[in-house]
């Protein structure tokens, strides 16, 4: 069965850091084309958090500090693939489904990448940057029991992406 990111909440900070937090065992994505667009001194406060800490869940498009890795149908992936080129479409202005579905399942596929071979209840963390008008982003892959291990990161620039997957010393660029 296909792995992928779902939303977790042990305490309160959530409701707290993010403008709109999401509720725990929400199905996410990184989010961070939310900021692409952005110049550095649009992102501030609360946005400013969400871009450097969170991930945005696919029910409420709140945001979250954690995500795990959870087993999900394929039916229930597609029906994700959907409602985020609706979110496309109603808060980024895409011009029509059609036009957004593609890159909402680019989204989802790529959240899909980072859970695939991880085992389920893995626990992981985003860290975003914007350094030279480009946005980083590293993900730390972790379990509640053990802190070490296996690191998935990528580097995003507007135009283009470069993805590299980072095992110990070991980089695969994709």
């Amino acid at each position: 069965m296909p792995h992928f990111l779902r939303t977790i909440r042990f305490d309160a900070p959530d409701t707290h850091v993010f403008e709109r937090a999401a509720e725990p065992v929400e199905w996410a994505v990184s989010g961070g084309f939310a900021f692409c667009e952005l110049e550095p001194e649009e992102i501030t406060g609360k946005h400013r958090q969400a871009f450097a800490n969170g991930f945005l869940s696919l029910e409420s498009f709140g945001r979250a500090s954690l995500v795990s890795v959870a087993e999900i149908g394929e039916s229930e992936m597609q029906g994700l693939v959907e409602s985020l080129a609706m979110h496309f479409v109603t808060m980024y202005g895409a011009p029509d489904m059609a036009a957004a579905l593609p890159v909402a399942c680019g989204e989802i596929a790529f959240a899909g990448d980072l859970a695939q071979g991880q085992p389920v209840g893995i626990l992981l963390a985003v860290a975003r940057a914007r350094r030279d008008r480009r946005y980083s982003r590293e993900i730390p892959i972790g379990d509640a029991t053990r802190r070490q291990g296996r690191r998935a990161c990528a580097d995003l620039g507007c135009g283009g992406r470069r993805r590299c997957l980072i095992s110990g010393n070991r980089r695969t660029h994709i």
